[in-house]
């Protein structure tokens, strides 16, 4: 009878380890369900994150493209009228308007110009006046 206690003892041993092995792999399951779950819901999130920081670097974007188109626009259309009226009313000692953009160092060289334009009208307007003071004299 020992050995049909102990075969019980056992197979009661072997029932209880069979229960809380299928206990253990029912936990692991809802334990890996849960993991899934929660890469799945960070996954989701790190994916809105993403596109959220996409659509603000495109706006971002966008903005500053239309803030230099602005300024780049504005000196353009400064420095044409400036010379548009210069062109109208032929008056070499206006100038353009500077800048210490690219634009402005456009202008620095158009008022140069002009400089030297004026000067050479000087020249010109002085040697006229010699030459007709000369035609007066003879």
């Amino acid at each position: 009878m020992d050995a049909e206690h102990e075969l019980h003892n056992i197979d009661v041993v072997a029932k209880d380890l069979g229960e809380q092995l299928h206990m253990l792999t029912d936990y692991m399951e809802v334990a890996v369900v849960g993991a899934v779950a929660s890469i799945e819901a960070a996954d989701a999130m790190l994916l809105e994150d993403l596109i959220i920081a996409a659509v603000i670097g495109v706006l971002a974007s966008l903005g500053l493209s239309f803030w230099i188109s602005v300024s780049i626009s504005k000196s353009l259309k400064t420095t044409g009228d400036a010379v548009q009226y210069i062109i109208e009313n032929q008056d070499l000692t206006q100038r353009v308007p500077e800048s210490k953009d690219e634009l402005g160092e456009m202008a620095a060289c158009f008022n140069r110009m002009l400089e030297a334009f004026r000067g050479v009208l000087n020249e010109l307007t002085a040697l006229a006046t010699q030459v007709a003071g000369a035609d007066r004299q003879d």
